[in-house]
């Protein structure tokens, strides 16, 4: 889920006409500026489409809300998925690869919300998406809260499903050809979720209490599932599901933590190395100029 003189006068010609083409190409792609490897700057595709339409993408959510309203232990914030169609179409573009396992992390961000780290989860042996989804939670059956996999089994899908920092998913289908390293399989399936998990989360993939408990103002009563119409907060921000509003870091502000907020750098900033601005997540946001963040 690449002579001498007068000949190589030619071939340096013929190599620079190559390499403004392939640059001429990422350009043509729109999502380069997100990452020029990003997926969908991948020009070929192996699969043949099939179609999510709206029933489908129905019976996706729906399948997805319901295995999050039943978890056990319960969860207090656990949020309704809605349907994101940009994460439908990058998660629709790796299933056309027909290749096993994910894409790079950073090449499947998306426009909308560039700074959002965006899950995945794949499936080939299974013939529906009902019967994907299922297969991913059938993973619990390894899972006990605060210890994670207790078999050494993968858990993995299972938490992505669960996930209360999840609330936007999109998913795309392939059928695959013979040649691809899924043809066996027949179909690839693969879902994108928005946000996508951590590893600290494999152990606790959701906040524990009672339904609903931390978002009284903003349940759905029937799904029993918190609702913020799938806002997502942005460069580290978190969702207080109370409110409906994000808590931003110092560094941004917003709705959804999407505007910078330039301040002044801290007084420590001259005793941290510059390499930490990607190593450790509080220096860009204590040293912003530093860091060339602002």
């Amino acid at each position: 889920m690449q002579l001498y003189f007068v000949h190589g006068l030619t071939v340096l010609g013929i190599a620079i006409c190559c390499y403004a083409a392939t640059m001429q190409k990422r350009e043509a792609c729109e999502y380069a500026g997100v990452k020029s490897t990003h997926t969908m700057c991948i020009e070929k595709n192996v699969g043949e489409e099939v179609p999510v339409d709206d029933v489908t993408q129905k019976e996706i959510i729906d399948k997805h809300n319901t295995l999050r309203a039943g978890v056990n232990p319960s969860a207090g914030r656990m949020p309704e998925v809605i349907w994101d169609g940009e994460l439908a179409q990058i998660a629709l573009k790796w299933a056309q690869q027909c290749v096993f396992g994910h894409d790079e992390n950073d090449n499947r961000r998306t426009k909308a919300y560039p700074s959002v780290d965006i899950g995945q989860n794949c499936a080939y042996d299974t013939k529906t998406w009902t019967q994907a989804i299922d297969n991913w939670y059938s993973e619990v059956s390894s899972f006990k809260y605060g210890t994670g996999s207790v078999d050494g089994e993968p858990v993995g899908h299972y938490t992505q499903v669960v996930n209360d920092n999840a609330v936007r998913v999109g998913c795309g289908q392939a059928k695959c050809p013979v040649g691809s390293s899924v043809a066996f399989k027949e179909r690839s399936f693969v879902c994108n979720y928005g946000r996508g998990q951590y590893s600290f989360e494999l152990k606790r993939p959701y906040v524990l209490d009672n339904p609903c408990d931390d978002c009284p103002g903003h349940c759905d009563k029937e799904l029993n599932l918190c609702y913020c119409n799938g806002m997502l907060c942005q460069n580290g921000g978190r969702m207080d599901y109370s409110t409906c509003k994000c808590n931003c870091t110092t560094l941004y502000t917003g709705n959804e933590c999407s505007q910078i907020d330039c301040k002044p750098d801290s007084h420590i900033c001259p005793l941290y190395k510059v390499e930490w601005c990607q190593k450790y997540t509080n220096v860009p946001q204590e040293c912003p100029k530093k860091c060339k963040v602002c």
